[in-house]
């Protein structure tokens, strides 16, 4: 139990299902964690996963906060590292435009689409997902991300391949 609590468990449980779902584009991220000396690099990890529900992540702020009086340096870089994060987090929030795509958003667009398009048993096992995506536009064959977004020429060959390497592999790997 190094790396988050069973509530934020439970509540990432919960919400798994944006990673087949993505919706948070316009909505941005900053992962805050506390520990008494160790375990924010766990409680990192686990929140990275939020990245897959489509937010765009402004940073991280992981304070150390044990049971006993900080010393007055420990304390100054806490509220050092508070307000930066802040200061990061309120550009971000002003933004006036979609974030540029990132490469693991292109992955994830270009792996989930060729497997919806083409699968017979995922379309019969995940109607949800297929009709979800439909909606959005996603299956469209011109459709290249989540959002309309310019994506630069090696993000478009990054996806092309994806797509054309899924489609090849996915009929085979999936068992019937």
């Amino acid at each position: 139990g190094l790396n988050i609590s069973g509530l934020m468990k439970t509540f990432m449980d919960r919400f798994a299902y944006n990673g087949h779902h993505p919706r948070f584009f316009k909505q941005n991220a900053l992962y805050v964690a506390t520990a008494c000396g160790m375990g924010l690099d766990g409680a990192f990890r686990a929140f990275k996963h939020a990245k897959d529900w489509g937010f765009h992540t402004v940073g991280q702020l992981g304070l150390k906060c044990p049971h006993y009086e900080l010393s007055e340096k420990a304390t100054q870089k806490n509220a050092r590292a508070i307000e930066q994060a802040a200061d990061k987090f309120y550009h971000a929030l002003n933004r006036e435009t979609l974030p540029e795509a990132q490469v693991h958003q292109i992955m994830q667009f270009n792996i989930m689409k060729p497997v919806m398009r083409t699968l017979v048993d995922y379309k019969k096992n995940f109607p949800g997902d297929v009709k979800y995506w439909t909606e959005n536009g996603w299956l469209e064959k011109n459709s290249a991300f989540f959002y309309e977004t310019k994506l630069k020429i090696h993000h478009r060959m990054l996806g092309l391949f994806i797509r054309i390497v899924v489609s090849i592999l996915a009929p085979i790997i999936v068992p019937k």
